[in-house]
Formats: structure tokens, C-alpha cells, sequence
């Protein structure tokens, strides 16, 4: 009994989503445009200023 998978050539490359934001201060990746992560930095930024809006934490601002 065979238990492989048939072979459909190279496994195609696995990109991942997260992206490498080390060398970027939090006012840059503020400025860079409207995306999600720009969109969550931003309410946790306004929340160190003075809470406003309660947020359970990164995941909660996504």
C-alpha cells in the first residue's frame, strides 16, 4: 500500500505575511499608508498618548 503523495513537480516556495519592520522607527511605519498594521500602530500610539479607546492588545487593534 502506497501512502506518498503523487509527485507534482517542486513544492512551490511558502512566502510568508509577516514582513522584517526592525529598522523602521514606529513614526515611519505611522507615515507609510493607510494598511492594517498602519491603521493598528496607530491606535496603539494614540493609546500611549492618553487612552481613549481600550484595546486588549496588538491582536485586538488588528
Amino acid at each position: 500500500m502506497e501512502t506518498s503523495q503523487p509527485d507534482d513537480g517542486p513544492t512551490p516556495e511558502w512566502r510568508s505575511a509577516m514582513i522584517d519592520v526592525s529598522d523602521s522607527t514606529l513614526a515611519e511605519l505611522v507615515a507609510r499608508d493607510d494598511s492594517a498594521l498602519t491603521h493598528c500602530l496607530r491606535r496603539l500610539a494614540d493609546d500611549l498618548a492618553g487612552p481613549s479607546e481600550q484595546i486588549a492588545g496588538f491582536n485586538s487593534a488588528l
